[in-house]
């Protein structure tokens, strides 16, 4: 084949190439967003790639090495578990050397004997972008990067020095509502380059159900019952002991969790159900069931006490027609209005206060939980996901 007629070959493909160190069978908000973008984009006729971690939180199943569907490709890479990432997560050095350079070794050679199959390389979280500017570049290939999360950048030169290197070569930073585009232009990263979602949630898995309906399928509880619900990861970032002390302290509320099946956390639910007739652990659900206990819950509380760019499970809720309450930290308070939910400290007190409030007036939520369909209707459904598939038909 004429070198020029090969170059051009290798420039008018639709091959992604999608570097994501979380991805399924791992469960999380990441995780869900990376797994429908992936999805959509090889239906829109792209062809996909998707280079991952197996999970790596201890106890987790692991998915296939190499799975194929349609134009899908995952392949997963081994590497050691234990939950390390959360448990040295302050510790930036550490999660850099953990994460970053084995991943890179893989999809190097990956793109050495693929390369010209690909046109952009999306990176899902910062370690990931840092790989995915190397290779853009070894390779000269399209560079869009994915950030979900918050990062305090004025708190270090050289973490804000290596990251703004690390994007500024980006044709697309993708990021949610709030406060991420902020922290984008203060890294230098323009307007015109940033791709700034509303979090979907209101697709054919999160729609409105009558919560007696929904009841008789789940383990939630009695119908004459106020429902409180949690839906994270057991990890203290999220805030999941703040709502089991909460339960402890009022025994008229039923309070779910829907977490982690192992470890210290999950443990002391288990423990505090024994003795608290109001407290359910439910444990791991199947993505695809979740919705059924958004549809069954008064109320979810995201209690997260740290800078959470925008939790997947608020929009989740609010398209079930679950009002929740939210803690007023990172780009939370920006996802709702006063008309779906109510802002708290993340504190003990002030979630106990909330959860009271509603808990005592059934008409306000009632409303609240009428106003969170015209809400979804208004700015989650699709809309957010097609916001994000267009950023990659741009700079292909």
């Amino acid at each position: 084949m004429p070198k020029t007629k090969e170059n051009n070959q290798a420039r008018n493909n639709k091959g992604i190439l999608i570097i994501a160190p979380f991805f399924r069978p791992s469960i999380g908000g990441a995780e869900s967003y990376i797994d429908e973008v992936s999805l959509r984009l090889a239906e829109s006729g792209f062809k996909v790639y998707v280079h991952a971690y197996q999970p790596i939180v201890t106890n987790e199943a692991k998915g296939q090495s190499r799975e194929v569907i349609g134009n899908l490709e995952i392949r997963r890479y081994s590497w050691f578990d234990g939950d390390l990432f959360h448990r040295f997560l302050d510790n930036k050095a550490f999660i850099f050397l953990y994460m970053t350079p084995y991943l890179f070794l893989r999809v190097f050679v990956w793109m050495l004997f693929h390369h010209k199959k690909i046109s952009v390389i999306d990176s899902q979280g910062l370690n990931a972008a840092f790989i995915n500017r190397v290779l853009s570049w070894v390779f000269r290939k399209k560079q869009v990067s994915t950030i979900l999360a918050l990062y305090d950048f004025k708190s270090s030169k050289l973490f804000r020095t290596i990251v703004s290197w690390t994007l500024k070569n980006s044709d697309k930073v993708i990021v949610g509502r709030g406060k991420s585009k902020s922290e984008m232009n203060y890294l230098g990263i323009p307007d015109q380059k940033i791709v700034e979602f509303f979090w979907w949630g209101g697709h054919d898995k999160f729609f409105f159900q009558e919560k007696e309906n929904a009841r008789k399928k789940t383990e939630m509880g009695l119908a004459n019952e106020f429902v409180v619900l949690f839906v994270g990861r057991a990890i203290k970032e999220k805030g999941i002991d703040i709502i089991l002390e909460v339960a402890k302290r009022v025994n008229a509320v039923e309070f779910v969790f829907i977490t982690n099946n192992d470890g210290e956390i999950p443990c002391m639910i288990r423990r505090a159900e024994k003795t608290h007739t109001n407290i359910k652990f439910i444990g791991e659900v199947e993505y695809q069931n979740l919705a059924e206990y958004y549809q069954s819950a008064d109320v979810l509380c995201v209690p997260s006490n740290y800078e959470e760019a925008g939790p997947l499970v608020v929009s989740e809720a609010i398209s079930c027609g679950t009002p929740v309450i939210v803690a007023n930290r990172g780009s939370m308070p920006y996802l709702i209005d006063n008309t779906v939910g109510l802002i708290a400290e993340p504190t003990p007190d002030s979630f106990e206060e909330k959860i009271r409030y509603l808990s005592g007036n059934k008409e306000i939520v009632d409303t609240m939980s009428e106003n969170c369909i015209k809400y979804s209707e208004r700015n989650l459904g699709m809309k957010g996901l097609e916001t994000i598939i267009s950023a990659y038909k741009i700079v292909n």
